[in-house]
């Protein structure tokens, strides 16, 4: 099934569900995307001024300055991308250990897809983080759907 709200565009599986944040404009806003077994993809977009810097540098940037000390062990485990048609993709890879307080720690992994459209200055950002045992079936499940996340602001 392929969804579009002001020119982002994303397929999922028939029995998704899509969930949007009514406050959500062309220049900013939300909306998550919802598997059958409750794992989600956030999207989020906004406008940017990534100008100075290339999407690779700002990704690497911000999960280097993290704050929250519940997370251990950040690794960046891939951050490839490409240009087409002015825009700039990226695919994430991340793994981590998120230990509250008197609870195990629980290993993790984030996934995320972002898109800078040149054109509209936009940030459009696809994530989701997930206990490593959640996901019984392969990536794919989550990873397709993050993947197929589009600007389609040129059509």
């Amino acid at each position: 099934m392929k969804f579009k709200l002001f020119d982002i565009s994303i397929e999922t599986p028939r029995d998704w569900r899509i969930r949007i944040t009514e406050s959500s404009n062309y220049e900013s806003g939300r909306m998550a995307v919802i598997s059958p077994k409750k794992l989600y993809i956030a999207i989020r977009w906004q406008n940017t001024d990534i100008k100075k810097t290339s999407l690779k540098d700002y990704i690497e940037e911000v999960l280097t300055q993290r704050k929250d000390k519940r997370i251990k062990d950040l690794k960046i485990l891939e951050n490839t991308g490409f240009e087409k048609e002015g825009h700039e993709y990226r695919f994430i890879r991340v793994s981590f250990i998120y230990k509250k307080l008197l609870n195990p720690p629980k290993p993790q992994e984030y996934i995320g897809y972002l898109i800078l459209c040149k054109r509209t200055n936009r940030l459009i950002g696809a994530f989701t983080n997930y206990p490593i045992e959640a996901v019984d079936e392969s990536i794919e499940y989550l990873e397709n759907p993050l993947k197929s996340i589009n600007c389609e602001c040129n059509k």
